[in-house]
């Protein structure tokens, strides 16, 4: 079957490149033809652009407030962080031609939407007809969902009555979060699956290949977050230093997006502990078997973490407000493996039932 993939594939977030990834392959092991649709939605591509920090007040106020070198490190990041994820996606990635607007998406057998969050209006610049499935498809071609992400208040700016409308161009929905499997199936009248992240739908071997060992030699604390609270990041911050000063290690922060997509999986591999308020390290702290410990933001991304760290029954000693943290807790690995296997094979036959020629 020809399967084409609908996702942020362009966003410079290290879970929305990791989790295409993941969909890509598993398709790709099960016989399948996979692309990735280079749908160049307008609003993710602004919001990455490099920003222009040479007019003069912006000089003048960086090297007041920190230097040349701050001033040119401020200047060159984006266009770093662009080139990375443009040399990831180059890599891994099977993408089509650039598709501009709804009339450019290409005829594929089955269309899949997700993971992540494309129905979410606030990142999609208001709702995406795109990802809303309403584009021309051959009439046996299928669209579905995977994993469809998000809150319920964010994906209900668009208007139930209008969701109710566009979903009726969908054969399969599936999300990740069971409060929005759980909505969409009162709201529709018929089931929706819940489906697990596409990076925890195999194990750690899938991300071998794109490992970078020179991460092996170091020993470190590794800090990731993806924004929130200041007073909250900076305590993070200031737990983590705590604990590589502690354990006698380094400690390396990949939130400011400087490591490739590639050196940040390796960064999670190696590490000997992880302090991190985002769910994709998170999850791949659970693919590598890793000492980790979850931050509570406040933000609506606690549930997230909450949902799949409750069902690993290991919310209480894994995921931790901001005055509890303490050194990472490595969970029992093998409990876990015996959760996920369970869980997969629950998403897999997701997988094989919009994948089968009926």
């Amino acid at each position: 079957m020809k399967i084409g993939i609908l996702t942020f594939h362009l966003a410079h977030n290290y879970g929305a490149v990791l989790q295409c990834y993941a969909l890509q392959e598993v398709l790709s092991k099960m016989g399948h033809q996979v692309y990735v649709i280079n749908y160049q939605q307008p609003y993710i591509i602004d919001q990455f652009k490099p920003k222009r920090l040479f007019g003069i007040r912006s000089f003048i106020k960086t090297l007041v407030n920190g230097g040349i070198k701050d001033y040119i490190y401020r200047s060159t990041l984006p266009y770093i962080k662009r080139l990375n994820f443009e040399n990831y996606r180059k890599r891994f990635l099977k993408e089509t031609a650039p598709c501009y607007t709804i009339k450019d998406i290409p005829y594929f057998d089955l269309y899949i939407i997700g993971s992540d969050q494309p129905w979410n209006p606030d990142l999609t610049g208001g709702p995406d007809l795109v990802y809303w499935g309403q584009f021309e498809k051959k009439e046996r071609s299928k669209i579905v969902t995977y994993a469809m992400s998000g809150s319920i208040e964010a994906i209900g700016k668009v208007g139930w009555d209008n969701i109710r409308h566009y979903c009726n161009k969908f054969d399969y929905l599936s999300f990740r979060e069971t409060v929005l499997a759980d909505r969409f199936t009162s709201l529709l009248e018929e089931r929706c699956f819940n489906s697990l992240d596409p990076t925890l739908l195999t194990t750690a071997q899938i991300w071998l290949p794109m490992l970078n060992y020179k991460w092996q030699k170091r020993k470190y604390v590794l800090l990731y977050h993806v924004g929130g609270p200041n007073e909250i990041i900076d305590s993070m911050t200031h737990k983590a230093k705590e604990i590589a000063e502690q354990e006698g290690l380094e400690l390396i922060d990949a939130s400011n997006y400087l490591y490739s997509p590639s050196d940040f999986i390796s960064l999670i591999k190696y590490a000997q502990y992880i302090v991190t308020a985002s769910f994709h390290a998170m999850v791949f702290s659970i693919v590598f078997h890793k000492a980790f410990v979850v931050v509570k933001t406040g933000q609506a991304s606690d549930i997230r973490f909450n949902n799949l760290l409750s069902i690993l029954e290991i919310e209480k000693t894994n995921l931790k407000d901001i005055d509890n943290i303490s050194i990472p807790v490595k969970p029992n690995y093998d409990k876990i493996d015996k959760h996920l296997e369970v869980m997969r094979k629950s998403s897999m036959d997701y997988l094989k039932l919009i994948t089968s020629e009926k």
